[in-house]
């Protein structure tokens, strides 16, 4: 008996003893320096989302199953809640030259003439209002990305109104396809918005 319970003991001591399986934390793989953040001290720029978008989980719905019920990866967390990522990615982009920029702003008949309204742009407002990865089948999958721009003049007068979804296809059906996906997704939407002269 004495012995029995000698066993449960160590049993249970070397359960308590083990530790958990640490959390990876990510983010979009761009660092912010002092200088990107001085050359965009003119404009000024708020980036909001829901309340369900404001924290660190990596958010995923199968939508094979079910698409109404939203699940968490267990294991991968992002350093900071999105909305703060892309609002610090947006800063640290800004003072690249809009030479570099390979893709075009959707919905704008005329870009030259719209960066024209550039210098009247006091205040960015970018509403985050979709950040997730979605499983059309359990090997295929794809981040979604959608925002609302909206810029506005030192009067607070609308300037332009812009909204501008985006889609990505992940490497691997995971959490490391989509934060690989996302960090790509997010890359391009910054490049769309410097189209706009920030």
């Amino acid at each position: 008996m004495n012995v029995f319970f000698i066993s449960l003991f160590i049993i249970g001591s070397v359960a308590c003893s083990t530790s958990p399986e640490p959390i990876a934390v990510h983010d979009f793989g761009v660092p912010i320096t002092h200088q990107a953040r001085l050359v965009t001290e003119g404009i000024k720029i708020d980036v909001t989302a829901p309340e369900w978008l404001t924290d660190t989980r990596i958010r995923y719905r199968l939508n094979y199953a079910d698409k109404t019920q939203i699940r968490y990866y267990a294991k991968d967390r992002w350093i900071a809640p999105p909305v703060q990522l892309f609002e610090q990615y947006l800063l640290s982009q800004k003072a690249q030259s809009l030479d570099k920029v390979e893709t075009s702003l959707p919905g704008l008949a005329n870009q030259a003439d719209y960066c024209k309204t550039a210098s009247a742009i006091y205040r960015l407002r970018i509403h985050v209002l979709d950040f997730e990865q979605q499983f059309d089948t359990p090997e295929r999958s794809r981040v979604l990305l959608s925002l609302l721009v909206e810029a506005y003049d030192r009067e607070s007068q609308l300037v332009f109104k812009q909204s501008m979804p985006f889609e990505q296809a992940s490497s691997t059906a995971d959490a490391k396809g989509a934060i690989n996906a996302f960090a790509r997704l997010i890359h391009r939407a910054v490049q769309q918005i410097n189209l706009m002269c920030l």
